[in-house]
């Protein structure tokens, strides 16, 4: 019996070749040994300038139409500032998590209006597999084995990146076996005013998800493999992908006794 897996980029394209490159090494070629068949979908969003304080880069993205060249259901999106002022208004009212003028605040706005975007582009395939993941990284570890631990699950499960949780969960690259999970993955945006009301904090990313994941008592798992951020400039960040097994195992009690401390 074959299975069909969607895969669902999301946020905003930086160096494309270089994501292109490791995209098709770590996922797509194991997914086809395998055996299943995939469609690659995503609206991402194409910002005339890359300003970013945080990261050091300012310039324009010059390689974007390579990832519609090579992936035909992609497509990308003029970002528009006025497509999220209402959110923005309304949770820059609460404490800045990021502590850099709301820049990274209005950046997640946009990443997520591309992942709910995306999953509406895909929402009517019937798959077995969704895997939502960034184009703005490079895959340094094959996703196999992780693939293989969601598809032998034995029941609804979602698997997300082990490190640089930030006290939530990564957001970066997500793998389920459930449509509905992958539902609840692509538009928790939805709960998110209820998340800053419960303890009057800013939003952000990695502890929406744990508080979505948590909240909606689903099954969830930690997987290793790698992926590092990639600027505009293809310059690949060197992170720090310690994993500190402890300390996900007291994640993973809390998404099942206390979810909504992580709205703390």
């Amino acid at each position: 019996m074959s299975c069909h897996c969607s895969v669902i980029f999301f946020g905003m394209p930086r160096a494309s070749e270089p994501f292109i490159e490791s995209v098709t090494r770590a996922l797509l070629e194991p997914l086809s040994a395998a055996g299943l068949t995939c469609r690659v979908t995503g609206r991402l969003n194409l910002p005339d300038m890359v300003e970013n304080p945080r990261s050091g880069e300012r310039g324009r993205i010059i390689d974007a139409r390579r990832l519609t060249d090579r992936f035909s259901d992609v497509t990308l999106v003029a970002q528009d500032e006025a497509a999220i002022s209402e959110d923005f208004r309304f949770f820059s009212g609460f404490p800045d998590r990021w502590n850099d003028g709301y820049n990274s605040l209005r950046n997640m706005l946009h990443q997520q209006r591309s992942l709910r975007a995306g999953w509406e582009a895909a929402a009517n395939d019937a798959s077995d597999l969704y895997i939502f993941l960034r184009p703005d990284l490079v895959y340094l570890d094959s996703l196999r084995d992780a693939i293989t631990t969601v598809l032998q699950a034995g029941g609804p499960t979602i698997s997300t990146p082990a490190w640089l949780t930030c006290r939530g969960l990564n957001d970066r690259i997500a793998i389920t076996n459930s449509r509905p999970i992958a539902e609840a993955y692509a538009t928790r945006m939805t709960l998110a005013q209820r998340f800053v009301r419960e303890y009057g904090k800013g939003l952000h990313a990695e502890r929406l998800l744990a508080y979505a994941i948590g909240t909606g008592q689903i099954r969830h798992v930690f997987f290793a493999a790698r992926a590092a951020r990639c600027r505009i400039d293809a310059k690949v960040v060197a992170e720090d992908f310690t994993i500190k097994w402890r300390v996900k195992a007291r994640t993973q009690a809390r998404l099942r006794l206390a979810p909504r401390t992580f709205a703390a």
